[in-house]
């Protein structure tokens, strides 16, 4: 097994180099252990995951039977406790979704966790995560005074935000962003409760049949420009991580766990339809939501140069400090 250790800066954004035999950190959890068999000879993983358009592989893999062609019987929990799930890992998890905006950190912190695959990534030609406004917006700091809505505080989004609102010269008491979600963003916006919200594929059609403007760029995108001067043009906020002593004890069952996502990304691709109907059987979407969802196109590929233009983001607002990590970032190669 091969784990990369990411090594970046602002003169190299991304330089990754080998390392053929990991030292195993005394920082982070040492309760990894094989994955049990069930009757049927699967090992059982348990992944923690997010749902919405960017975990679509997953479920795909789910309902099409490709987990258990490769041998796994897969887990879930869903929900948004991100930043908990990553010093879970190797113990009540195996494999949990993460992002840059919680990974680094963590690693910061003491914990020997492994990116072992993205999903998708953001970029010029896929907008994640946008504003809503009732008015086109000139420039971000048109914001200066007014009121937002958000289906969370922190995290990648929120910390772009606050990132561009900083670099037009807004300061984050100059703004208010109040937690509220997606679903209520169309009428709160058109009553004038909030000004503009930070939105998320696959709601922008809603919003648009309602009279309302989109901004038109992803948030973690323009964030990660700004702060590495154009060289890291991409944002994933969906990225799935494990212990590091786990995946070094487990390769054959992290290559099946990859293996069977590219799978579901073929199918994604071959299959437009389908790939629609499990969104929106699983996410209990309308037809015209479904229908309105921009299907990204999906990788397992890492950019770990993401990695250190999200934690300069994180630094520059004063939520994170020091140096980055740079040698402790892990990727997976199988």
């Amino acid at each position: 097994m091969n784990l990369f250790s990411a090594s970046l800066s602002r003169k190299s954004v991304m330089a990754l180099a080998v390392v053929g035999t990991l030292a195993l950190s005394a920082c982070g959890s040492s309760d990894s252990s094989t994955p049990a068999t069930n009757a049927d000879g699967l090992k059982t993983l348990r992944v923690t995951m997010v749902p919405g358009v960017s975990s679509l592989p997953l479920k795909v893999a789910e309902q099409d039977g490709i987990f258990e062609k490769n041998g796994l019987k897969v887990e879930f929990t869903e929900g948004l406790d991100v930043s908990a799930w990553q010093s879970a890992a190797g113990k009540q998890f195996d494999i949990v979704f993460t992002n840059s905006a919680v990974y680094a950190p963590s690693i910061a912190k003491g914990l020997d966790n492994t990116i072992i695959n993205n999903t998708t990534n953001a970029s010029d030609d896929y907008v994640s995560v946008t504003l809503a406004t009732k008015e086109k917006l000139n420039k971000l700091s048109d914001l200066k005074g007014k009121k937002l809505g958000a289906p969370t505080l922190t995290g990648l989004t929120a910390e772009s935000f606050k990132y561009l609102m900083a670099k037009e010269g807004v300061k984050a008491n100059e703004y208010e962003i109040v937690q509220m979600p997606y679903s209520n963003q169309p009428d709160n916006l058109k009553a004038g409760n909030i000004d503009a919200a930070l939105t998320a594929n696959p709601y922008y059609g809603t919003l648009e049949r309602e009279g309302l403007v989109m901004w038109g760029k992803d948030l973690g995108v323009e964030a990660h420009k700004a702060a590495t001067g154009g060289k890291v043009d991409t944002a994933s906020s969906s990225m799935y991580a494990a212990n590091t002593k786990w995946v070094e004890e487990n390769k054959d069952t992290v290559d099946a766990w990859i293996k069977s996502l590219d799978e579901a990304i073929k199918v994604i691709e071959s299959d437009d339809a389908e790939a629609r109907k499990v969104l929106k059987d699983w996410m209990k979407m309308s037809d015209q939501l479904a229908k309105d969802a921009i299907i990204p196109e999906y990788t397992t590929k890492v950019d770990a140069a993401q990695q250190q233009a999200t934690w300069d983001v994180l630094k520059s607002n004063g939520t994170i400090s020091g140096d980055f990590p740079a040698d402790r970032i892990k990727v997976y190669q199988g």
